[in-house]
């Protein structure tokens, strides 16, 4: 009956594993494909609530080469009047990357067009790293697991080594589909 038991934990352990393993491969092949619609500002609410603010415009932005500055009040983008930061982010997913968006906005108090082509954020290349340390989690699992199987906490060591795993190598996009959102809870989870 133990035996059972163990080849029944077994059994269970390689197809979560496998699962993690395949799910992770296309978290990483999605996450050199898809790229978050990006305008190159930080925007954020104002503290008398008189709409939304331009903080930090990056240097070399889509906003910047369309005349974006810092302390710019944003007032609509394609007609959309906005009334919260976070309705910035929204717009700019709906429209899309590499999308031409009229941004109407107001300098010291003065309207202001700016025509912004919507660019791609840039994923942080400490992403790679933490597939590759997560990369090895598992193998140094696998390796203890398989290798040691019958030692007293083996078990438990892969269980922590298939959750680091999890952790390190599981990156939401912001497609928000359902593979992402599976993603998003695994990592929670993990």
């Amino acid at each position: 009956m133990r035996e059972l038991k163990q080849q029944l934990t077994a059994a269970l352990l390689v197809i979560l594993t496998v699962a993690a393993m395949v799910a992770a491969g296309v978290n990483f092949q999605q996450q050199s494909r898809f790229h978050l619609p990006d305008d190159g500002v930080t925007w954020i609410n104002r503290m008398d609530g008189a709409g939304t603010v331009a903080v930090y415009v990056m240097p070399g932005s889509p906003a910047e080469k369309a005349g974006v500055r810092a302390g710019d009040t944003l007032v609509a983008i394609e007609k959309l009047h906005l009334a919260d930061g976070i309705e910035v982010t929204q717009v700019l997913a709906s429209l899309g990357s590499w999308k031409k968006a009229e941004y109407e906005l107001r300098r010291r108090g003065k309207p202001l067009t700016a025509n912004v082509i919507i660019g791609e954020a840039d994923h942080d290349p400490t992403i790679y790293y933490q597939y590759a340390v997560g990369v090895l989690y598992i193998g140094v699992g696998l390796f203890v697991y398989f290798r040691r199987g019958s030692a007293p906490h083996a078990l438990h060591f892969f269980l922590l080594c298939l959750t680091s795993f999890v952790q390190s190598t599981f990156h939401y996009t912001g497609k928000l589909n359902n593979f992402d959102k599976t993603i998003y809870l695994g990592n929670v989870v993990a």
